[in-house]
């Protein structure tokens, strides 16, 4: 996202349909990653390596591109709830104490074996601030965005050189919108669509994720090759209860979304209560 983002526009997303569960399907998941190398702290980022913030357009041609794709969506997900209720009295839970913040900041950092591209859509709400629009991260650059209260968007990413327009990339999802107990953050990482990098997001401030930093070219055979630096997933819009087998490493509880209906992949929603994120592409990311 950074060098020059852009989060602005609203989301295309294809509408899927649900098929009965089949009991004869096994699912299995994949043992969650263990954290390797050093820990991180997105407290450590030297300010040199942030990239630069640049004026961009309302709308760049990298957002527009994605605005005229049919997405695949991750059910239950940041960019899929349910619209607020009723507000009625309030009861004591887990989202009321993190209702608070008037923005969430995402911090978007570059530990990949490159450098990335990464475009920014926005789908509801106010436009974001900071590093938006389209560009680069180079290796060991980050950028900063803050959003405030309604907004709703996705950050696409690829490795450099490669489109980040094809609608088959890995994707952040986020939004900063009211489920009915205060405006709540939610962020996941979705393979829906496809994989182009891995991508893990994080809570700075209890260290709880979502998303995967397995490096998935590296353990498997991908089914389709978009020959732009993504693998399509065959599972999206088919109303799959299991994900094919390139996309399975990452089919855990918090994991990122591997099929439309991967619910256990959005662990971060209401649990971060300063609203401070940090997503993290590479493999072998972590808090």
């Amino acid at each position: 996202m950074l060098a020059k983002f852009s989060v602005i526009g609203t989301l295309c997303l294809a509408l899927v349909a649900a098929k009965p569960v089949d009991m004869a399907d096994t699912i299995t998941a994949a043992t969650a990653p263990t954290p390797t190398g050093d820990s991180y702290d997105p407290s450590d980022l030297d300010p040199a390596n942030r990239a630069p913030v640049t004026p961009v357009p309302s709308v760049v041609p990298e957002e527009q591109a994605r605005l005229q794709l049919t997405l695949g969506i991750a059910h239950g997900g940041a960019l899929d709830l349910p619209p607020a209720p009723t507000p009625g009295p309030q009861v004591g839970n887990d989202f009321a104490a993190n209702a608070a913040p008037g923005n969430a900041q995402i911090t978007i950092v570059n530990r990949h074996n490159g450098p990335i591209t990464t475009v920014h859509v926005r789908g509801e709400g106010p436009a974001p601030k900071g590093n938006v629009g389209a560009g680069r991260l180079n290796q060991g650059q980050h950028g900063i965005f803050t959003v405030a209260h309604g907004w709703s968007g996705h950050v696409a990413l690829n490795v450099a050189g490669k489109s980040v327009t094809t609608g088959d990339e890995s994707l952040v999802e986020g939004s900063f919108k009211n489920q009915g107990h205060g405006f709540i953050g939610d962020i996941n990482v979705s393979y829906v669509d496809g994989f182009s990098v891995p991508v893990l997001c994080w809570c700075n401030q209890n260290k709880k994720t979502a998303g995967c930093s397995k490096n998935l070219w590296s353990l498997g055979k991908c089914p389709n090759n978009n020959g732009q630096g993504s693998c399509k997933n065959p599972n999206r819009g088919k109303g799959a209860h299991s994900p094919a087998p390139f996309f399975k490493p990452c089919f855990y509880p918090g994991g990122a979304y591997t099929f439309d209906d991967d619910s256990a992949a959005n662990s971060l929603n209401g649990r971060c209560p300063d609203e401070h994120y940090t997503c993290c592409v590479g493999a072998g990311c972590h808090p």
